[in-house]
């Protein structure tokens, strides 16, 4: 592919500022498409990134991600929590971010090509005390749980 920069005037409908911008790029495919695709169709982009759960320098965990990798000068950022601490898989499950891959048949997989489904389970807490009127002032802790059904699996 070949990259075109062009001026392009009005919003883009992105929270990212630099799509805001008064230009854009315009990507044109530089070999032979199937005339079945149309000017103006949908074009999926997918970029290598690293998401984990990362101990900042304030001692706090939070999800960290860097694109496309790690390391050298791309430094890892938060970008949400904090969460609980990271703790291998224990009875009961405590980490602060937990992702379980399970086969089509509901068993634990590890092979990437056998994902079906996959379990998300967030723990966090106040960052300090908190003082509602009516309740005990303290930090509070709490949790949310998702399952997410792969489709178009190849």
């Amino acid at each position: 592919m070949e990259a075109v920069q062009r001026g392009v005037a009005g919003p883009r409908g992105s929270c990212d500022g630099a799509f805001n911008a008064a230009s854009s790029n315009n990507l044109v495919l530089s070999t032979s498409v199937s005339a079945t695709i149309l000017d103006g169709a949908p074009v999926h982009f997918i970029r290598t990134a690293h998401y984990s759960l990362h101990q900042f320098a304030d001692g706090l965990w939070y999800l960290g991600y860097c694109s496309p990798a790690c390391g050298g000068l791309t430094a890892i950022n938060p970008i949400a929590g904090p969460f609980g601490p990271y703790v291998a898989s224990t009875t009961p499950d405590t980490s602060g971010i937990r992702m379980t891959y399970y086969d089509s048949t509901g068993t634990v997989t590890a092979i990437p090509a056998q994902v079906a489904r996959i379990d998300i389970t967030l723990r966090g807490a106040t960052k300090g005390y908190v003082h509602i009127q009516g309740m005990t002032k303290g930090v509070y802790h709490d949790s949310l749980s998702m399952s997410i059904a792969l489709r178009n699996r190849s």
